[in-house]
């Protein structure tokens, strides 16, 4: 669609952060050689690094995150107001419906799997990237954010 505007000189840059630096990975995956520059703030790079920070399941990014892209409307945070009581809530693949009030299938798949495998290698295309495309990239990462060893892995 942009290509074909009459302001486009045929190249494209990216930008955007978090789920927005995400996107930017996967579009660049199936991508041709208009898209000439990205850059992202704080960006999802690969989703088994973010779950599994470690070895470990990353509860506090993904539950939070996860149910909040199940009820987007109650605002950031407002679903985990009181952290520690919700992580009381054992064993996790169950926490869902006990905090969300419904089953979250996202949540439960990243629970179920634990290892790297095809599961994630499927919605991690930063793989694919770093097989196929040169393009000139700026990440911005911030320490704070889980995984931080991610930008420098690609």
């Amino acid at each position: 669609w942009i290509l074909n505007q009459s302001w486009c000189n045929g190249k494209i840059g990216t930008f955007g952060g978090s789920y927005l630096g995400y996107t930017q990975f996967a579009s660049a995956v199936e991508s041709d050689s208009s898209l000439v520059a990205m850059s992202t703030h704080v960006p999802l790079i690969d989703w088994y690094d973010t779950a599994y920070e470690g070895g470990a399941f990353n509860s506090l990014t993904l539950m939070g995150w996860g149910a909040e892209m199940a009820q987007p409307k109650l605002g950031e945070g407002a679903l985990l107001e009181d952290k520690e009581l919700n992580f009381k809530e054992l064993p996790l693949i169950y926490w869902d419906k006990k905090n969300v009030g419904k089953e979250l299938t996202w949540m439960r798949d990243w629970l179920k799997n634990p290892v790297f495998n095809n599961y994630w290698e499927n919605i991690s295309n930063i793989h694919d990237l770093k097989k196929k495309k040169k393009i000139p990239l700026i990440i911005q990462p911030e320490w704070i954010k889980s995984s931080p060893g991610q930008p420098i892995n690609i």
